[in-house]
């Protein structure tokens, strides 16, 4: 009668345990919704949005980088060339500015991504530099030295082949949002 007790036991205690480990299936529903990252300076947002948390291999990652930003502010958008770290881009569209909304710009890139190896990977910090050519006398002007320094970034108005900032060019900032993390799961 013990040894059936005790096996009744232990059989209960690992049906119990079991239920608690979360599955695959669990894991990609709980991160299938989309992830949002915005940082916000009050006359300039950028947002990127991940249409997913997780894709299973060789589905597509839809990513949309969108900067919007009080008229005068020039902005220069993220640049990544083939891939985005692990991410191979396979499609990208840079939207016509949107001057839809009085007093405002809106920037959009969409990239189509894809991976074909299972695993977690990060989408880097992504980042826009942005000038204000507003003028000191402008009412919400960034002083983008103050809280962000000035950068080695390229001077988003020089003509071809002239790098340099002018005397009297206002400091290029920059905006950047925070790494975030795409599982991608084998359907194996």
């Amino acid at each position: 009668r013990l040894p059936a007790g005790l096996l009744l036991a232990t059989a209960v205690l690992v049906v119990g345990c079991a239920e608690e480990i979360p599955s695959e299936d669990v894991t990609t529903q709980s991160q299938a919704g989309p992830i949002v990252k915005t940082t916000d300076r009050g006359v300039i947002k950028l947002t990127v949005t991940a249409d997913r948390g997780a894709i299973s291999i060789a589905e597509r990652l839809a990513l949309r980088i969108g900067v919007d930003a009080e008229v005068g502010l020039e902005v220069e958008m993220p640049e990544f060339g083939a891939s985005l770290r692990e991410f191979q881009i396979r499609d990208f569209q840079d939207l016509p500015v949107d001057e839809s909304t009085p007093g405002r710009r809106r920037y959009t890139q969409l990239y189509d991504l894809d991976i074909f190896l299972s695993g977690q990977y990060n989408i880097p910090a992504i980042t826009a530099f942005y000038r204000d050519r507003r003028g000191a006398s402008a009412p919400d002007a960034v002083d983008a030295a103050d809280d962000l320094g000035t950068l080695d970034a390229p001077d988003v108005s020089a003509e071809e082949g002239d790098q340099g900032q002018g005397q009297d060019e206002p400091p290029a900032a920059e905006l950047s949002t925070e790494p975030f993390t795409i599982e991608v799961v084998s359907l194996l």
